[in-house]
């Protein structure tokens, strides 16, 4: 690790304490406490926002910190096993949470059954819910696919992977869709901000996957004509 990558880490942690250390001050002092939340009548529809809000933000987190991981952004501080169980944790926690916000919907409040809201299309299911659960269970399909890469190939793996792009649009909608706050500006931007970062980091990983297509292939071509040019010695 480098000089510079230590202090960027060191930095990087003293700021995220900061952050973390003045939003717990600010929830402190603000009086947020002082009424018990189970004294709430809108207990169950607070979990439901807080629990969706927050799952997504792990799984935006997840998949920001793989497109790192694949465009090498992080080898100089991050060991790779180390970035991987953060991946894979991430990931974990996104789906954990997913589930609780799905089964908080099973309350007086909401009129559903437990297979409208777990399996896709079953029941009066709206499109947005659909969206949702079909991005739950590809995210579940990618996250077990990680204990199955030396039985399913590394090749086959990857491909699998990819469904982790597609899982994040369909939620990606379902949380503009259903979302209580999606009218809010400052969501928006917040989404918005997400999203640009997904398809930054997206855009780099391909432009240099096609680099390296292209270096392999001037590669081969050059070995070719050697080859030519000794058979017509």
């Amino acid at each position: 690790m480098t000089r510079l990558a230590k202090w960027a880490d060191t930095l990087s942690l003293l700021f995220s304490a900061a952050v973390i250390g003045l939003a717990v001050l600010w929830t402190v002092r603000s009086g947020v406490f002082a009424v018990p939340l189970t004294d709430s009548p809108d207990l169950p529809a607070y979990l439901l926002r807080s629990s969706g809000m927050t799952a997504y933000g792990l799984m935006v987190a997840s998949i920001v910190w793989g497109l790192l991981m694949s465009t090498r952004l992080i080898n100089n501080w991050s060991p790779g096993v180390l970035s991987m169980t953060i991946h894979t944790s991430l990931s974990w926690f996104a789906i954990a949470l997913s589930f609780l916000h799905a089964l908080l919907l099973l309350n007086r409040y909401f009129d559903y059954q437990a297979t409208t809201i777990l399996i896709p299309l079953v029941g009066p299911q709206p499109l947005r819910m659909t969206l949702g659960i079909s991005g739950l269970w590809l995210s579940v399909a990618v996250a077990v696919s990680f204990a199955l890469r030396n039985r399913i190939g590394m090749r086959a793996w990857r491909w699998l992977h990819q469904a982790s792009f597609l899982a994040y649009a369909l939620v990606t909608v379902h949380v503009l869709l259903a979302g209580t706050d999606s009218g809010l500006s400052s969501f928006r931007l917040m989404l918005g901000l997400s999203v640009c970062a997904v398809v930054a980091l997206l855009a780099l990983r391909l432009s240099r996957k096609l680099v390296t297509l292209n270096n392999d292939a001037a590669a081969t071509i050059e070995v070719n004509d050697e080859l030519d040019e000794t058979n017509d010695w």
